[in-house]
């Protein structure tokens, strides 16, 4: 350890005469220890500030921002109606399906576009080390970014139907009675939202993980997406043989807008129900979760 004078003679330049030598010897660490728990909570935090483009340049801001007021620009709209419509609900299940429905576009573009921003860098760049140098594993960084990637789903997938159920609560004549009478659509939102979230997350970490070029990961993601979308439309729809209905399934793209539609009870096309697209959308997000773990877990990043 140097510790320098600070005193010099006036006009000539500083010198060394004044430096020593101190031997402090080795000191243990006697501060804190947040544990991973907190390192995983700073890199969730990290994620999402990265997927926001926050301390980044102005044009890393402008889709994500863009995607995120899109979809609470439409509920605002919704409850502008009802105000000027005289206070008429309009929040029923039939109106979230419909918004949701036309927001799973955003869904996914916002997705798409994230995902790849919370792992490419980090292996383009030869940083992942660096993690393994706090007390965490492979897997807390995994969880991280999927916990990562779900907070800035949430934003859209849940955010703007709490805030259209809650306006259209605080715009109905009774609170209580609103309450009373729509309470099962407050969990139907929860639990769909928070289903969309996990699952767009999982699948789109899952494709982003075997690339380091965000363009190419996004466009990997967003192609599964369109494909899937064309070719289950083309059989289940324009095709007619024994079964062709059950390639509906294929939709990856739709599949928690079909779950909404189920835990709403609206009505899905014979002979598939909710129950199996409930089932779909656990089964790719259970094998994109396990993809994705596998990936880093073989540690030849």
């Amino acid at each position: 350890m140097m510790e320098h004078s600070m005193e010099q003679p006036t006009g000539q330049p500083p010198t060394g005469a004044g430096a020593r030598i101190v031997d402090r010897g080795y000191q243990r660490y006697t501060g804190v220890r947040l544990g991973v728990t907190h390192n995983v909570a700073v890199m969730v935090v990290a994620g999402m500030r990265r997927g926001l483009g926050l301390r980044r340049p102005a044009y890393a801001k402008l889709l994500p921002w863009l995607f995120i007021s899109i979809t609470y620009l439409m509920t605002l709209v919704v409850l502008a109606v009802v105000v000027l419509a005289g206070g008429e609900i309009a929040g029923d299940g039939p109106m979230y399906l419909r918004l949701f429905s036309i927001a799973t576009i955003f869904f996914v573009l916002f997705a798409g576009l994230s995902a790849p921003d919370l792992l490419c860098a980090d292996r383009r760049q030869r940083v992942l080390s660096l993690y393994f140098t706090a007390p965490i594993r492979r897997l807390h960084y995994v969880a991280a970014q999927v916990l990562a990637q779900m907070g800035l789903l949430l934003l859209l997938t849940l955010g703007p139907w709490l805030l259209l159920f809650i306006g259209n609560t605080l715009l109905a004549p009774s609170v209580w009675g609103y309450l009373s009478h729509h309470s099962n659509d407050l969990w139907h939102l929860v639990v769909g939202g928070l289903l969309a979230a996990l699952y767009y997350s999982a699948l789109a970490l899952m494709t982003a993980a075997f690339s380091d070029r965000r363009p190419y990961a996004s466009g990997i993601f967003l192609g599964l997406m369109l494909i899937s979308t064309v070719v289950s439309n083309v059989i289940s729809q324009g095709m007619n043989f024994s079964g062709h209905e059950w390639f509906a399934l294929l939709d990856l793209a739709n599949l928690p807008a079909q779950v909404m539609n189920w835990l709403f009870g609206a009505a899905i096309a014979a002979p598939l129900s909710g129950g199996y697209y409930l089932l779909v959308t656990l089964g790719v997000t259970a094998l994109s979760l396990g993809v994705l773990a596998w990936r880093y877990l073989r540690g030849d990043d």
